[in-house]
């Protein structure tokens, strides 16, 4: 096994943790309550090793959920839209 193969395989697994713990406190905690520093702890990394996978939490987020993050204000509207479009599609 090279290095090379041996390193790409570590990181891979780091970032599969990240991702797991992140999950775990978006929906334990939400996004505003969840911290870098706790993501990091439930992992069982540092903080320096999440973020050599993320920019930052807003990043983390997306990468976990495939959108942005959102404010309850913005996920409300986003219901009440799909509410209206479903009960459009329905009549």
């Amino acid at each position: 096994m090279s290095p090379d193969s041996a390193r790409a395989r570590a990181k891979a697994a780091t970032r599969q943790a990240v991702l797991a713990a992140a999950r775990k406190l978006f929906e334990a905690e939400g996004y505003e309550a969840a911290t870098i520093r706790g993501i990091a702890a439930a992992a069982g990394l540092s903080t320096g090793a999440v973020f050599a996978s993320f920019e930052d939490k807003a990043a983390l987020y997306s990468a976990v959920y495939g959108h942005p993050p959102v404010s309850p204000e913005q996920g409300r509207a986003y219901m009440l839209e799909l509410t209206a479009i479903r009960a459009g599609s329905a009549a």
